[in-house]
């Protein structure tokens, strides 16, 4: 049986995980609006770009959004932390993950990178939104649309 602590481990590395991709949609849906304010067409192959790692989506974020150096040093720390994650964090914490003390590190650390994902999703919430609002996407469209995918779904399971 697994300790507690095990278990917020995972449930920590899962918030984080959650929270990075929440960040690279932000950023897709920042892409999408752009092609809608410059009324470009969106090609198989933008949208197929979407699906790319964080990296080139956030590179092609860059070519239509100007960022402060504050904000840009944010996105580069994002970047890494959240490669860091996905590609070596268990492997570089394997040894942690054999006591107490150890997993307990793991967890703090944790918390630190959902507050980095957490702040650069602030700052890409608050782009999308301006973004939006120039594209003439209002809350209430936005209202609208969730309420019909909602009954969508429901008709689907029933």
């Amino acid at each position: 049986m697994l300790e507690s602590n095990h278990k917020d481990v995972y449930a920590y590395f899962g918030l984080a995980s959650y929270l990075a991709q929440c960040f690279e949609m932000d950023l897709g849906n920042i892409l999408l609006i752009h092609h809608r304010l410059t009324h470009s067409t969106v090609t198989l192959d933008d949208l197929l770009n979407l699906e790319k790692t964080l990296g080139p989506v956030l590179s092609a974020v860059r070519k239509v959004v100007s960022f402060d150096p504050a904000a840009e040093t944010l996105l580069e720390t994002t970047l890494l932390k959240r490669n860091y994650l996905t590609h070596h964090y268990f492997r570089e914490h394997a040894v942690d993950m054999l006591s107490h003390d150890g997993r307990a590190k793991i967890i703090s650390e944790l918390q630190d990178i959902c507050d980095v994902f957490r702040d650069v999703g602030a700052l890409a919430t608050v782009i999308a939104r301006a973004t939006r609002r120039l594209a003439g996407i209002t809350d209430a469209i936005i209202e609208d649309e969730f309420r019909r995918l909602c009954k969508s779904e429901d008709s689907q399971l029933s």
